[in-house]
């Protein structure tokens, strides 16, 4: 496995050229970036910065932006807000590419009716397929990551999903938190995924809402963290893990903690 990174949104109030500078000043090496709208314009100054810092980007996040955009959906029942939304997609892949992302994410955030199940999935198919696609012209790699409320709210029905979709450049990112409030073994996610798993979060919450504490604070014991990370370790994953926090307080202390807790997890496993 390789380094541990962060991401870069720890709340609507932090500019970005801020969480970069919080995240430098405790010597992290790689972070996640959002494909805000406003960001993807402005991929030569971001990229530049985080190079300048001694910094690369392992991933840029589709799902933050998404969340607080509700009209971006790539299994909207309207084909005019799929297609808009695939076309958000491809300029956020392009982002990615530009500043030498590795990876780009995103997911499904809303479920529709139980009739509708077949059809949005479907659509959803349909989306990410394109998108995984042009992901892969372009050198960066795709991945869906699970979401309590969306149409693949556990890693299994993701799995499902990816294995029926049969397209090459199309990953599951696991995340912790969404685990927990799934009631989800990370450990047996890990295991369904095994060959297809392309990015980790590393994040914690009360097991109901998706707060992105510290991974040392909350339902996940470290006893979970621990099999976790052996269970990745066991089939020698090569990818980076992020940890996602939201609203660190005190930021750098919470952020260093956070790291020194997975980082002397991975020395006794």
């Amino acid at each position: 496995m390789q380094e541990i990174g962060f991401t870069s949104w720890f709340s609507r109030d932090t500019p970005l050229a801020m969480a970069i500078g919080h995240l430098a000043a405790i010597e992290c090496r790689n972070i996640e970036i959002a494909a805000m709208p406003d960001y993807l314009p402005r991929w030569k100054s971001i990229g530049g910065s985080v190079k300048k810092r001694g910094m690369s980007v392992t991933a840029v996040s589709l799902g933050v932006p998404f969340f607080y955009n509700q009209s971006l959906n790539l299994n909207s029942p309207s084909e005019q807000v799929r297609n808009a939304s695939v076309a958000f997609a491809r300029n956020g892949i392009d982002f990615a590419s530009r500043i030498g992302a590795e990876i780009i994410y995103a997911c499904s955030m809303k479920r529709e009716p139980p009739k509708e199940c077949s059809n949005s999935l479907g659509w959803l198919k349909e989306s990410v397929s394109e998108c995984a696609r042009y992901a892969e012209a372009r050198g960066v790699k795709f991945a869906l990551e699970p979401f309590p409320t969306g149409e693949l709210p556990t890693v299994k029905e993701t799995m499902d999903f990816i294995r029926s979709a049969q397209v090459e450049n199309l990953g599951v990112l696991i995340d912790s938190g969404h685990a927990a409030i799934a009631g989800e073994s990370l450990t047996a996610a890990s295991r369904l995924s095994k060959g297809r798993i392309t990015h980790i979060h590393l994040n914690n919450n009360d097991g109901v809402s998706d707060l992105h504490w510290p991974p040392q604070k909350g339902k996940l014991s470290e006893e979970e963290f621990a099999d976790f990370l052996a269970a990745l370790k066991a089939q020698r994953y090569s990818g980076k893990v992020s940890l996602e926090i939201s609203k660190p307080q005190p930021p750098a202390e919470t952020l260093v903690r956070s790291r020194l807790f997975v980082e002397n997890i991975l020395k006794t496993s």
